[in-house]
């Protein structure tokens, strides 16, 4: 089928938007800026959509560059590996619920320059900075979120217009997604039964906010749901991969607020404070080391001693058994050095005051507690505290709110824990 087309593609190279769109790159971003002189590779990556006309189109394309007199040139497309399944302009559902994801995590993994399904790379982050988006083919529904991506990204992103021969390049302007809705979109994106809760309700301004000005969620009226977009799902998963990043920031900031509470409150009158204490030991041969946030410890060794475990309420509710591995980890550390550990205190900080339904926090709470107890054999009493943080003036469409840590205006405070128990320290 494909026989006689490469020397027709030689003589009308118009008839290639991705042809035409890669000499250019080719010319500009790689001879003129020196980078064949230094050695490096002008890689192509060829995504096809689902259908076997793009494929074939991907495979004439690779020939064709591979046989050009592009020097320093590698091209990469394999049926395996770079079919964007799902990616098909007849089936919006499929489109949206799989096309979308696969087209992110292959742009991701190409951008990331770490290993892809061709194995192509073998070392993390090595093309980084020299990625750029070629949008010049496949379906027009694509471009709106590959033009999305770069931002996201700072991956420059090029189109050239039929017939024309300048390159268009979208500008790296800093756009972000919005950091201060991530925990309301984690909140309605994870609950088992995406039900309508009612207008007025608080629940249901929010999620309206989310439909109406972010367009991650829509709303079906006549089953009385709510649903994730394809830009919702675009979302979620570049929260997943970065939130983490942040949520780090966050809490440096609150073990500070921490220090800053406990040296003026001295809840322990006759103990030593230490801050980010590092502790290590050899197990059966092999050093496990870990940190304490937070170490209380006494001149009589009797008394044993007390340290505090630094957590978001959301990183608890997601990664619950993570939590409860590190304390438990802390503990056997302490345990081989010979440490009574008196109380562990885990401190739970949030930023907004909002939802009702706190079963999965009070679940891993109840854990956590339990496996504390079953490792110490009941000799260690495990506390929880609760710390809220009022980040002002950042306000639920901030787009990010840790750029008010700072601003001294804020307040924060221990207070009982939200929406059930009335008491500032919890004894579970």
């Amino acid at each position: 089928m494909k026989e006689g087309y490469i020397p027709w593609i030689k003589k009308e190279l118009s008839i290639s938007a991705e042809i035409q769109t890669l000499e250019k790159l080719y010319n500009e971003k790689f001879l003129d800026t020196g980078l064949e002189k230094k050695g490096k590779t002008f890689k192509v990556f060829l995504l096809a959509t689902d259908s076997i006309h793009s494929i074939v189109a991907c495979e004439l394309i690779k020939e064709f560059l591979e046989e050009s007199e592009l020097q320093n040139i590698s091209v990469h497309f394999s049926r395996e590996g770079t079919v964007l399944k799902g990616m098909k302009i007849d089936d919006a559902e499929e489109f949206r619920q799989s096309g979308i994801m696969n087209l992110f995590e292959q742009v991701h993994s190409i951008w990331k320059g770490g290993e892809s399904s061709e194995n192509i790379h073998k070392k993390k982050g090595t093309i980084k900075e020299l990625v750029i988006l070629n949008i010049s083919g496949g379906y027009k529904a694509m471009a709106p979120f590959m033009v999305l991506m770069g931002l996201l990204y700072q991956i420059p992103t090029v189109y050239m217009y039929e017939g024309e021969e300048e390159l268009l390049e979208f500008p790296q302007l800093p756009f972000r997604f919005a950091f201060g809705i991530m925990d309301e979109f984690q909140y309605f994106a994870k609950k088992e039964s995406f039900v309508l809760p009612t207008e007025n309700s608080s629940e249901g301004k929010v999620l309206r906010t989310l439909v109406n000005d972010y367009h991650l969620f829509s709303i079906d009226k006549e089953s009385s749901k709510y649903s994730i977009t394809a830009l919702g799902d675009l979302f979620s998963e570049f929260m997943r991969r970065n939130h983490l990043e942040s949520d780090r920031v966050l809490g440096q900031y609150v073990e500070l607020l921490m220090y800053k509470e406990l040296s003026e409150n001295r809840p322990y009158e006759d103990r030593k404070m230490i801050h980010s204490r590092e502790i290590s030991c050899m197990v059966e041969g092999k050093e496990i080391e870990s940190e304490l946030d937070f170490l209380f410890d006494h001149e009589s060794a009797e008394d044993g001693i007390i340290f505090y475990e630094v957590k978001s309420a959301r990183l608890l509710i997601d990664f619950g058994e993570s939590v409860k591995t590190q304390i438990l980890k802390q503990l056997k550390i302490l345990k081989h050095l010979g440490e009574d550990v008196k109380q562990a205190v885990l401190v739970i900080y949030f930023t907004v005051e909002k939802y009702q339904d706190t079963s999965i926090l009070d679940a891993w709470i109840l854990e956590i507690s339990e496996a504390v107890r079953e490792f110490s054999n009941q000799s260690t009493e495990f506390a929880v505290k609760y710390m809220e943080l009022k980040l002002k003036p950042a306000s639920f469409k901030d787009s990010n709110p840790y750029l008010a840590l700072f601003s001294g205006k804020n307040q924060h405070r221990f207070q009982p824990k939200p929406w059930t128990i009335q008491t500032t320290e919890q004894h579970v």
